[in-house]
């Protein structure tokens, strides 16, 4: 770019900008001149750039995390440091953070979020090149860390490197898709969505794509992001950086409503009603949709429930809320059907059209995505 399209501005006018959602822009890897701890600002109402005059107490970072948290950046990782550095965007002044508590190891290629007082720091590899697995948790307000348990019914989900990971502010939820791994000292790529609940403070679902022809290859160092309930996936590259993609995808979850309704059930707020099944821990849930959503009494519900185990019962009410019934639950559910023919709801048009998407992902098996060959 040439200089003189660069406009500079006073500090207090930069911070301004910031607040008028300008980019900032923090370290990174420049090639011939190597890594940098320079701080840049981008204005979108002029389209110029601006290098923003900080102290040096921050070190210089390879594929740092940043996010923004009330009127501060928070840079992690990217260096040998598990301390957390911030930049107050009022006098451009860094000031590191000694977190304690369960401090993760200092790594690269991590992601990082921010949820209300909280960032959630996933995945990521350290220094020695080793593959981070875990979900760590820094409190802003106590300058504390905590881990979050790697799920035990999605093994390994949690170990994968310049991965992209989304917030989404209505369900309250972490989208994270892709990344790299090592499998018997081979680099392989994820080709996978998974959700990460804050509400919950747990993982609830993972979505592989590696038999469907129409999905993306399996691929880290790519871009994402989240635009109105569409996830869309940018480039990247796969196989330690030998292969290399042009092409954009997008995933749809779902429509809004029934997204929405399955988000307010998972996340268990302003529930008025308990349901206990014959096996595992009781269900709450809200009596005003269920009873717009039957035409037979609550009582009916409650009586079916009481002879469904815990995983039963959540499938059945899942459906209640939401209208959806996953192709993979087909079957494994057998008495679901009946019963929701007893409280009044039409399950046969749902059922055809969840047997035919199995059908047609079946015949996609042994198929493969000709940039994966």
């Amino acid at each position: 770019m040439d200089k003189n399209q660069i406009k500079i501005k006073t500090p207090k006018a930069a911070l301004k900008f910031v607040m008028e959602d300008n980019l900032i822009i923090f370290g990174g890897d420049r090639k011939k001149f190597g890594t940098t701890n320079e701080t840049y600002m981008f204005k979108t109402k002029n389209r110029t750039w601006e290098k923003l005059e900080t102290n040096e107490k921050v070190p210089v970072s390879y594929y740092p995390t940043s996010v923004l948290y009330n009127d501060s950046m928070y840079v992690f990782g990217g260096n040998d440091h598990s301390s957390i550095f911030e930049l107050n965007l009022k006098n451009l002044e860094w000031n590191e953070i000694q977190g304690k508590g369960q401090i993760p190891k200092s790594r690269m290629g991590h992601t990082a979020l921010v949820h209300e007082n909280e960032m959630f720091v996933f995945g990521g590899i350290n220094f020695q090149e080793n593959i981070n697995n875990g979900l760590f948790a820094f409190d802003f307000r106590s300058a504390t860390w905590n881990n979050i348990p790697d799920p035990q019914e999605f093994p390994g989900i949690t170990e994968r490197i310049s991965h992209t990971s989304k917030y989404d502010p209505k369900s309250k939820r972490m989208i994270v898709f892709g990344g790299g791994y090592k499998e018997d000292g081979e680099d392989k790529d994820y080709n996978d969505i998974c959700i990460f609940n804050f509400v919950t403070r747990n993982w609830e679902k993972r979505f592989s794509f590696d038999s469907d022809p129409n999905a993306p290859c399996g691929r880290n160092d790519h871009s994402a992001v989240l635009l109105n309930n569409k996830m869309m996936i940018f480039f990247g590259c796969a196989k330690d950086n030998t292969i290399f993609f042009d092409d954009i995808y997008s995933f749809q979850f779902g429509s809004d409503l029934s997204v929405n309704m399955h988000s307010f059930f998972d996340d268990q707020l302003l529930c008025d009603i308990d349901f206990v099944p014959f096996e595992g821990k009781s269900i709450q849930a809200h009596k005003d949709i269920l009873e717009a959503r039957i035409t037979e009494p609550i009582d009916t519900l409650e009586r079916e429930i009481g002879l469904l185990d815990h995983s039963e019962s959540r499938c059945l009410l899942t459906y209640i809320y939401s209208g959806s019934f996953e192709p993979k639950s087909i079957g494994h559910y057998q008495k679901i059907p009946a019963i929701l023919t007893k409280i009044g709801m039409d399950f046969e048009e749902d059922r055809q059209k969840a047997e035919r998407k199995l059908s047609q992902d079946l015949q996609k098996i042994s198929q493969m995505h000709s940039c994966c060959k």
